[in-house]
């Protein structure tokens, strides 16, 4: 695989945030701004395949690096978010 710093890979990371949004998903905070793929390429995971890649912050995905989603989660659960109040009665 070449250019992984290239116009694909930018195009991809792209959409990827476009359909998928700016949700990370390894902490659950908003402003991601890297593909984090869920099967790593390491592990044989598809490069450029939209269902493999999520959104995910730079940091996150660096911390990550090749660690099984699982063992991910394991060891960094996300967190747990408050129910909202309805914004009016019915």
């Amino acid at each position: 695989m070449s250019g992984w710093g290239g116009r694909r890979t930018q195009a991809f990371r792209a959409h990827v945030l476009r359909v998928k949004g700016t949700t990370c998903h390894l902490c659950g905070g908003p402003g991601a701004d890297t593909v984090d793929h869920r099967t790593p390429l390491a592990k044989g995971g598809a490069p450029f395949d939209l269902a493999n890649a999520e959104p995910a912050h730079g940091a996150c995905n660096y911390a990550r690096q090749d660690t099984d989603l699982s063992e991910w989660f394991r060891t960094h659960p996300l967190p747990a978010r408050p129910r909202l109040a309805p914004s009016r009665e019915w």
